[in-house]
C-alpha cells in the first residue's frame, strides 16, 4: 500500500488518477476487517466467540482422551459456526477431523 501511495505521488497525468484509484480501492477493501483473537485450546476455556476456526494441529498430543478434550473444547467455544482448518483434498487431515469428531 505504501509503495503504490509512493507511486501515485510521482506519478502524472492520467497515470496518476488511475494510481490512486487503485491506492483507494485497495485501501477500502480492507476498512472493515477487524482484529482477529487467535488463542490455545487451553486459553479458550471459559470463552466463547461467534465463529471459531480450529487448526489442525489440536491433534497432536498422542494420547487420545487428551486428543477428544482438545477437540471438544476448541468446537465448543462457538455459537454460531465452527470451521475445521486445513489443507483441502488432504486425505489425512480429512481422517484427522473424522476421528476427532467421532
Amino acid at each position: 500500500l505504501a509503495d503504490l501511495r509512493s507511486q501515485a505521488k510521482q506519478a502524472e497525468g492520467s497515470q496518476r488518477r488511475q494510481l490512486w484509484r487503485q491506492f483507494f480501492l485497495l485501501r477500502d477493501s480492507f476498512a472493515s476487517v477487524g482484529p482477529a483473537a487467535v488463542l490455545t485450546v487451553h486459553r479458550s476455556q471459559g470463552s466463547s466467540f461467534t465463529d471459531v476456526f480450529v487448526a489442525p494441529d489440536v491433534y497432536w498430543p498422542q494420547q487420545e482422551e487428551i486428543r477428544r478434550q482438545l477437540v471438544y473444547v476448541a468446537v465448543s467455544r462457538a455459537r454460531r459456526r465452527v470451521w475445521l482448518v486445513g489443507r483441502e483434498g488432504s486425505e489425512a487431515m480429512r481422517s484427522s477431523w473424522q476421528q476427532g469428531l467421532s
